[in-house]
């Protein structure tokens, strides 16, 4: 009953349940506390992430943000988790 254990998940949960805030702590917390570079940032807002970009170039926007999104989708499938 203790300790690590894991289990796959083969459907869908239905938003505002109980297993639904479970599984978005457990899976977009890990991105949440990912490297970056100094111009990005994750923020996560209810059952939601975006990633955002700070810079005074928007050229060095777009490359940071192209960075920050293959970052971001190569960690979870690294971490255990799915990749959608």
């Amino acid at each position: 009953m203790y300790g690590a254990e894991s289990r796959d998940i083969t459907m869908d949960v239905f938003q505002r349940s109980v297993p639904s805030s479970i599984l978005w702590n457990g899976m977009n917390n890990k991105i949440l506390k990912f490297k970056l570079l100094d111009t990005m940032y994750v923020v996560g807002f209810a059952n939601d992430i975006a990633l955002t970009v700070v810079n005074k170039q928007l050229e060095n926007v777009k490359n940071d943000a192209k960075k920050g999104n293959r970052l971001v989708r190569v960690n979870p499938s690294q971490l255990g988790l799915a990749n959608h």
